[in-house]
């Protein structure tokens, strides 16, 4: 089982990921460490909102990466 990240900009238009990430996590939690680490660096780069998923399916998000 995969996880991946979905990036969404502020009109909810999915972006592209510009940033050296791993495409897949094998677990959600090393998909949500990568997250705490490097969401900076994503609201740098134009990315508003994240969505976490798996082969099932959405698991949660569109989540804001501001307060």
């Amino acid at each position: 089982m995969g996880y991946q990240w979905n990036y969404v900009d502020e009109a909810g238009v999915v972006i592209e990921d510009e940033l050296e990430t791993p495409t897949i996590f094998e677990t959600q939690t090393e998909a949500e460490d990568w997250l705490s680490e490097h969401f900076p660096d994503l609201l740098a780069q134009g990315i508003d909102a994240v969505v976490l998923h798996n082969e099932h399916g959405i698991l949660y998000g569109p989540m804001p990466l501001t307060p």
